[in-house]
């Protein structure tokens, strides 16, 4: 009888599948420590971004704002002074508190009433602009500036005295939830000011998925005739 000869060399079955795991486990170690840095960078340059940002304050906005100062200050002394001390405490807020990682929901909401009580003071009757605080859960804490750039937007794509201008906000904390819904009408309005984006949309959009990723639900309705956000955050 004609035996084969032995092969020269027979790996055995149980240490191939310790090679296999082995290298199984190699590879996502590394594949999270490269997700790890790719969101440190990513947060890096977020940061980055905020804090170039934040030193222009959206020009636009403070030009028309010292504008209607000035036109205040003719005859108006006393919303002269109103208009000064909100836009005085906007900076503030914006210099001191914003590079923290979590600010005092309240310092949030004050400085998003301040930024909505200018745009009501320099603009006319005629825009219809509605804003609603439902919330006593002030202890809460969030991310700073991360709502206003939906607010700011509402205001850059739904204001023009000449059109039926209606904008809609409201915050609402319930059970440590924050619910803000943002609605505006669109209008006509000036090349400039829709190329001036403030923080951004889309810069938004990826602070929350790296800040808040599955603590967070992010809805955008744009349609032809209108623009609304809806947006859900769990402050737990």
């Amino acid at each position: 009888m004609l035996l084969h000869p032995p092969p020269k060399f027979m790996m055995p079955l149980a240490f191939t599948n310790s090679i296999l795991l082995y290298v199984v486990i190699l590879l996502s170690s590394i594949g999270l420590r490269l997700n790890s840095r790719w969101k440190l960078t990513e947060q890096e340059r977020l940061s980055s971004e905020l804090a170039s940002l934040k030193s222009k304050i959206n020009p636009h906005f403070l030009f028309n704002t010292l504008n209607s100062i000035y036109a205040e200050t003719l005859g108006k002394a006393d919303n002269a002074s109103d208009m000064i001390l909100k836009l005085s405490n906007m900076m503030r807020y914006t210099i001191s508190e914003a590079h923290h990682d979590k600010v005092l929901l309240q310092k949030e909401f004050d400085y998003i009433t301040s930024y909505i009580e200018l745009q009501k003071l320099r603009l006319p009757l005629n825009v219809r602009i509605e804003y609603k605080v439902i919330s006593e859960a002030y202890e809460l804490e969030i991310t700073p500036l991360l709502l206003i750039p939906f607010i700011e937007n509402a205001f850059k794509h739904g204001v023009n005295p000449e059109q039926n201008s209606v904008i809609k906000i409201l915050l609402k904390i319930e059970n440590k939830e924050l619910h803000l819904s943002v609605f505006n009408r669109k209008v006509e309005t000036e090349k400039t000011i829709q190329e001036t984006t403030g923080l951004g949309i889309e810069n938004t959009r990826q602070r929350l998925n790296l800040i808040y990723a599955g603590k967070h639900f992010l809805a955008i309705n744009d349609t032809e005739n209108d623009y609304s956000v809806l947006l859900h955050i769990n402050l737990a």
